[in-house]
């Protein structure tokens, strides 16, 4: 139960998201996470309580749960009130709509009204709530075996959810640098250092994307050849147009024709 409720929650920084302007409904993608998070545990521990903040308060005095899921747990719950009253105010009614950036403006004409109607949501409030929820949802989803972790999620999980966040909200130099990091000073030696067992063509999509996004578009074809040389299964058609991009961008359109054979010269 309390992983696959992990496993529903799926608004979460990625490509999709970020193509819909970062348009969200705080109580089904937001608040219901860590409050129906709080009710499995609660049921899996035989300790219920009134609401969810009295259940937290009671978790902690009694060090139940592991101080890291607390810690994602409050935030998380804090947070999402905060936006919903933010964007009861901003409407100055029971409407749940938010967004954390404007659409392109090549789409707004279409989508005026969506836009316009939404209270804005700070990108560092954004980048800080999905630095906490997604290492969290990581470790209820994939690491779990009839109990509750109680082992904090690796600093690879952490350091990638970074990436990722930062990524889909427009951080390019923050995410960049923490690449450089996860590889050890080279951002393109993280596509070898990825949680276990996760798919490596997810991580070598957002790694591309964050490379040519950030202007290291050499990086981004060198990652291809590394791909190409020792991964090609991680190869799909998405990593192939961002990488057909950086080429362009680098005067080589020869070479952007050539990636749909998987190769780069």
């Amino acid at each position: 139960m309390l992983r696959i409720d992990a496993e529903k929650f799926s608004f979460e920084p990625n490509a999709e998201f970020a193509n819909n302007g970062f348009n969200a409904n705080v109580k089904k993608e937001l608040y219901r996470f860590p409050s129906i998070i709080l009710m499995d545990i609660s049921i899996i521990l035989g300790h219920t309580k009134k609401s969810s903040w009295e259940t937290l308060d009671s978790f902690s005095q009694q060090k139940r749960l592991p101080q890291y899921m607390l810690s994602a747990l409050r935030f998380s719950l804090a947070a999402a009130v905060y936006i919903r009253l933010s964007a009861y105010l901003y409407h100055d009614s029971h409407d749940d709509r938010v967004s954390v950036t404007q659409l392109p403006k090549e789409r707004q004409s279409r989508k005026v009204n969506q836009v316009s109607r939404r209270w804005f949501l700070s990108q560092g409030m954004f980048s800080t709530l999905f630095n906490k929820l997604l290492p969290l949802k990581f470790q209820l989803s994939k690491n779990f075996h009839g109990h509750i972790p109680s082992e904090e999620p690796g600093t690879i999980v952490i350091m990638w959810s970074k990436v990722n966040t930062h990524h889909y909200s427009g951080r390019s130099d923050e995410a960049l640098c923490t690449l450089a990091e996860i590889g050890g000073g080279d951002p393109v030696n993280a596509i070898n250092n990825i949680p276990h067992g996760e798919p490596v063509n997810e991580y070598a999509l957002l790694t591309s994307e964050v490379l040519s996004h950030s202007g290291k578009k050499g990086m981004a074809v060198k990652l291809f050849q590394l791909l190409t040389e020792k991964t090609p299964s991680a190869i799909d058609e998405s990593i192939k147009l961002v990488v057909a991009h950086a080429l362009c961008g680098l005067g080589r359109y020869n070479e952007a024709l050539m990636t749909d054979r998987k190769s780069v010269v």
